[in-house]
């Protein structure tokens, strides 16, 4: 379903990372979710959701660290806008356009359980 060569280098990345124990339990809570639905392993999965935080980052001048004494509503909206950016690289990486719904229903159900489990904490 993905190119394995840029599975690797996001497995890589993600490997070389070093997270707060929270971060690293929502971040990795996140990832089991998301390869119950989509077919790629855990690492480079992981890799991909820091990515799309790390973007946020930027984009909003914000620290994820930050998102822990947000609004609920606040932490709701940043992370949509994390899964977003999470599909658009998801499909980039497919071998085949026909799998990006796959990406969608996948990720949507990722920040599904992402509501239901860390964003009123």
């Amino acid at each position: 379903m993905f190119k394995k060569q840029l599975l690797q280098k996001e497995e890589e990345e993600f490997s070389k990372l070093t997270l707060a124990p929270e971060q690293r339990q929502i971040v990795t809570a996140l990832g089991n979710v998301l390869v119950k639905f989509i077919d790629i392993p855990l690492a480079p999965t992981l890799g991909f959701i820091w990515r799309s935080i790390k973007d946020w980052q930027v984009e909003n001048k914000r620290s994820i660290s930050e998102l822990s004494t947000s609004s609920v509503d606040d932490r709701v909206n940043s992370v949509h806008k994390m899964t977003e950016n999470l599909k658009g690289y998801l499909k980039k990486v497919l071998r085949s356009p026909s799998d990006e719904q796959k990406i969608d229903e996948g990720v949507d159900k990722m920040f599904a359980f992402y509501k239901s489990q860390f964003s009123t904490r």
